[in-house]
C-alpha cells in the first residue's frame, strides 16, 4: 500500500514509477590499496557516469590519526588515469610524508551537475582506513609485544611483589578506579618526557580481589576505593605507555600500534584521596592546547595542599589489557572491556573543577 502511494505522489514529478526504477546517479567506489614500504602514496577510484551528467570535481577528504569529518579535513582534487575518465587518483600531498602506524582516514566525492540544469549534486563513498605500512598480523604482533611484557607480572598478587620489580609509586594510592584498577608506577613511568619504546609499561594496573561471600556490596565498594585498604591478593590485568605530551596533533610511535590507539590522561592533580583534581584548559578542539609543564601553572588554583600527592601535566597513553579468557586476544582500550570494580577516578568533591574526562581521544589531527 505504501509503495502504491509513493507511486501516484511520485508521478506527478516523474511520470510513473517505471521513471523513479530507472532513475540513475554517478556512482564512486574507493579502488585504494593499503599504503605499504615503497608504494606510492596514492588514493585511486572508479566511478560510473550516466550519459547526460557533467562531472564537477572528483575529490578526496582525508586526515591522520582522527576523523574530524569531511567538513574540516583536508582536501585532495583527484585526475582522471585513463581515456575513458573511469579510474581516477589523487595524492593526498600532506600524507606523503606520513609515518609508519599513522592511521589514515579518507573519504571520496564526486560534485556533479544534474542533466539540463545548473544545479550541483555530490555523491560520496563513505569513509575510508588503513594504517599505514602496518598489516593486521603486524598491528597484532605489537599489541602482543606488549602484552608479553605485562604477562610478566601476571603472578605477582600484592604491592609488595610488584615494589621488588620496580613498580614502587601509587599514585592512586590504594584506590581502585572503575574499569582501570589499582596503578603501579615503574621507574620509568608515563610521566617522563623519553621516547616510548618496547619494554616493561610505565604502568602496571592490577585489578582487586574479589567480594568475598561474607562481605556486604557496600562494604567491599568503600575498601576497593579507600586509599588506605588492603584488596590483596590482586590480578595484574593491564599496562600502561605513554610520555608527557610534546605535541597537539603527533602522537607517540610504538611498532605498529596504530596513532588512532593513543589517548590523553588530562593534566591535574593527584590527591592523597586517590582521585585526581582536573585541569584541563579552555579549549574549541579537544586536545589542541599543548600541558607540558612539569610544575602546575600557577593561574590553575591547586586544591588543599595537604590534600595534593602530585601534579602531572597532559600526557600520552596507551593502554593495554591482558584478556581474561583463554583464547582471547589482548585489548587496547582506554578502559579495561570487562569489570573492574572501583571509584571514578575524577569527583566533584572536594575540588568543583574537577568534570572533565580524566581519560578522552583529542579530536586533533595532521
Amino acid at each position: 500500500m505504501y509503495r502504491g502511494l509513493m507511486c501516484v505522489a511520485v508521478s506527478v514529478l516523474l511520470a510513473g514509477c517505471e521513471v523513479l526504477e530507472n532513475f540513475e546517479t554517478p556512482t564512486i567506489t574507493d579502488t585504494s590499496e593499503q599504503w605499504m614500504s615503497g608504494d606510492a602514496r596514492i588514493l585511486t577510484a572508479e566511478i560510473d557516469v550516466p550519459a547526460g551528467y557533467e562531472i564537477v570535481t572528483v575529490h578526496a577528504r582525508y586526515a591522520r590519526h582522527h576523523w574530524p569529518g569531511p567538513a574540516d579535513a583536508h582536501e585532495v582534487v583527484a585526475q582522471p588515469s585513463n581515456a575513458s575518465g573511469t579510474v581516477w587518483r589523487a595524492t593526498p600531498p600532506l600524507a606523503q610524508t606520513a609515518l609508519q602506524a599513522d592511521h589514515l582516514f579518507y573519504e571520496w566525492f564526486i560534485d556533479y551537475r544534474l542533466p539540463d540544469g545548473n544545479e550541483v549534486a555530490t555523491v560520496r563513498t563513505g569513509r575510508r582506513d588503513f594504517v599505514i605500512g602496518c598489516s593486521d598480523n603486524s598491528i597484532n604482533a605489537s599489541i602482543d609485544a606488549l602484552a608479553a611484557f605485562i604477562r610478566g607480572f601476571d603472578d605477582l598478587d600484592n604491592g609488595v611483589a610488584l615494589g621488588v620489580q620496580g613498580y614502587l609509586a601509587i599514585p592512586h594510592s590504594n584506590t581502585s578506579l572503575a574499569q582501570i584498577g589499582l596503578t603501579f608506577a615503574g621507574v620509568g613511568n608515563i610521566f617522563s618526557s623519553d621516547a616510548v619504546q618496547f619494554g616493561p609499561p610505565g604502568l602496571l594496573f592490577a585489578a582487586p580481589r574479589p567480594r568475598n561471600a561474607n562481605e556486604s556490596v557496600a562494604a567491599y565498594d568503600a575498601l576497593v576505593a579507600d586509599p588506605g585498604g588492603d584488596t590483596t591478593p590482586y590480578q595484574v590485568i593491564g599496562g600502561a605507555w605513554g610520555k608527557i605530551m610534546d605535541s597537539a596533533t603527533r602522537r607517540p610511535r610504538l611498532g605498529c600500534i596504530p596513532s588512532s590507539s593513543w589517548f590523553l590522561h588530562e593534566a591535574g592533580y593527584h590527591l592523597t584521596t586517590g582521585v585526581m583534581a582536573l585541569r584541563p584548559p579552555d579549549e574549541a578542539v579537544a586536545g589542541e592546547t599543548l600541558v607540558d609543564s612539569l610544575l602546575p601553572d600557577p593561574a590553575l588554583a591547586a586544591p588543599t595542599p595537604d590534600n595534593v600527592l602530585m601534579w602531572h601535566p597532559r600526557v600520552w597513553d596507551l593502554h593495554v589489557w591482558l584478556p581474561q579468557t583463554p583464547g582471547d586476544r589482548p585489548t587496547v582500550s582506554i578502559y579495561a572491556p570487562f569489570d573492574v570494580p572501583g571509584a571514578r577516578a575524577c569527583t566533584n568533591t572536594p575540588d568543583p573543577q574537577c568534570s572533565a574526562t580524566v581519560f578522552f581521544l583529542p579530536e586533533t589531527f595532521e
